[in-house]
């Protein structure tokens, strides 16, 4: 048979491990959980009870598995990832006459729960292999997107958890059930905010120079980066404060303490744009 709210504390710590540490990003990039109740996998199969999956700009995908019954996979448990990375139902996986849209499946089986096999669904052999990690019931991995076919907009996944012999309706869970439409998961980014160094503000007073030339651009997928284009300006009171040479700073007046600094920054980045306004009291 191919088939291919709750979050557990263990999956969000991986995450976090994972993203900062593997993917070297900030933690927290775009999570996205699909709960499944406890208790409801037949025969002693691996119970699901979360799916977590987010992804960065960078091109990770990290899928997090939270189980209620396994700290690890271990003797003939099975877990597989079935993705349509194109969201077409009529290409992919075609066997026993069906067509069910998988591209690409990841194998964690439980002789080797630590290892993951990246496949494409008409291959023999393991296309790539990854590592999985494992921590309070909760396995995660990262993959290189080029590594399942390379969504770019969005992409259905399913799941088969398995245990015990050949693969049954009696010691078999699918997640999602029988009958459920498959699981989504958008790879949409966009800008929620044009960041500045904590520094920044910090050093911001009368009669110092304020600058946002280290402004960064924050992601939906929690990552910063240097924008490609930013424009911005500054007033007091209503006043346009004349830029520096090279703009984007300006020299605060000595008698402004106390007021209030209003910058408004437009930043671009890889087709994305966004304005913010920020208000700051002079100090």
């Amino acid at each position: 048979m191919r088939v291919p709210k709750h979050l557990s504390r263990g999956l969000g710590m991986l995450v976090a491990l994972m993203v900062s540490v593997l993917v070297f990003v900030p933690a927290g990039a775009a999570l996205e959980v699909y709960d499944d109740s406890a208790g409801d996998a037949p025969g002693g199969a691996p119970d699901v009870t979360a799916v977590g999956v987010s992804h960065t700009f960078a091109g990770k995908v990290i899928f997090g598995v939270s189980f209620a019954n396994r700290p690890i996979l271990s003797g003939e448990d099975l877990i597989v990832l079935g993705i349509d990375s194109d969201q077409n139902k009529s290409t992919g996986y075609t066997g026993a006459g069906r067509s069910d849209g998988i591209d690409w499946e990841l194998f964690v089986g439980g002789d080797e729960p630590t290892v993951g096999l990246i496949t494409r669904w008409d291959h023999d052999l393991p296309d790539a292999v990854v590592p999985i990690e494992w921590s309070d019931q909760t396995m995660l991995v990262v993959v290189d997107k080029r590594l399942i076919g390379n969504p770019t907009s969005a992409f259905d996944f399913g799941l088969v958890s398995h245990t015990g012999g050949a693969m049954k309706f009696q010691n078999t869970e699918l997640v999602p059930h029988l009958g459920q439409p498959w699981f989504t998961y958008s790879l949409a980014t966009e800008i929620v905010a044009i960041w500045l160094p904590p520094q920044t503000l910090i050093a911001m007073k009368a009669g110092s120079v304020f600058s946002v030339r280290n402004a960064a651009v924050k992601l939906s997928t929690d990552e910063l980066f240097k924008p490609d284009t930013l424009t911005a300006k500054a007033t007091i009171a209503g006043k346009a404060l004349k830029p520096r040479v090279g703009g984007l700073a300006w020299k605060i007046p000595k008698a402004a303490k106390g007021k209030r600094l209003v910058v408004t920054m437009r930043a671009t980045f890889q087709g994305m744009q966004a304005t913010q306004t920020m208000t700051l009291r002079i100090r």
